[in-house]
């Protein structure tokens, strides 16, 4: 999968711009990398789990463009970079692209999809856009755009076009972008290395579960709709 720009508003200029990567830039510019094996916990250090999970500065060979790839085999659970606490939170986004909603008082783990699909991967990239509404009353709303259409929400959570009476403040939140989940097949090491150091081999070429995508740019703002609206197309 390839994106030019990822979750959040994004904008374009005189606009409140609290991050703003382009590929080909370092990860640590969103933040921390981190990896973790198929067991929940198991934490790998970054870098060090060779081709099978990784996210790095590459050039995305089929557009030409540079990129942030991510990547991870079946037996990782997830390769996210993750930025500081306090900037706006986000809905996490699996590799199959689904929004996930976390059902309050859980204890992380609850969690309903809310918005599957389409997504056109034949295409050279896609816009991802969402606009967030943060009341901390249970009011909170989120509208979601792909390529400046706006999406409609799961038929279970009210099958329009806005994610309504849900509660999107969490207090001090961490944005995160990432490739994520294990499953249960796909063979490779399931075991946690005690060192943080994954020495196993990387999936066989054409097997099932190994997920890529390719980050061409992505942009966080804390604006108006009308500054979202400018940058997205929407």
């Amino acid at each position: 999968m390839r994106f030019s720009s990822t979750l959040f508003s994004l904008v374009l200029v005189n606009l409140l711009i609290i991050m703003d990567y382009r590929g080909g830039e370092p990860a640590t510019k969103i933040g921390n990398v981190e990896l973790e094996g198929q067991d929940l916990g198991c934490k790998i250090k970054a870098g060090r789990a060779g081709n099978a999970a990784f996210i790095r500065p590459e050039m995305d060979e089929t557009t030409g463009r540079q990129s942030l790839h991510f990547k991870r085999d079946p037996h990782f659970r997830r390769a996210e970079a993750r930025g500081e606490e306090g900037k706006p939170g986000n809905f996490p986004m699996a590799g199959d692209l689904t929004i996930e909603y976390t059902i309050p008082g859980s204890n992380g783990s609850n969690r309903d999809v809310v918005w599957t699909g389409p997504l056109d991967i034949s295409k050279p990239s896609n816009k991802l856009a969402s606009v967030i509404n943060t009341s901390r009353n249970g009011k909170g709303w989120l509208e979601f755009y792909v390529n400046g259409q706006k999406q409609t929400f799961n038929k279970k959570w009210g099958g329009e076009q806005r994610l309504k009476n849900v509660h999107l403040f969490t207090g001090p939140t961490s944005p995160k972008i990432g490739i994520y989940r294990a499953e249960a097949s796909g063979g490779g090491v399931k075991f946690c290395p005690s060192n943080g150091i994954y020495l196993g081999g990387q999936a066989r070429k054409g097997s099932d579960r190994v997920y890529n995508s390719w980050v061409y740019r992505y942009q966080i703002s804390d604006s108006s709709l009308d500054e979202i609206k400018q940058s997205s197309r929407i």
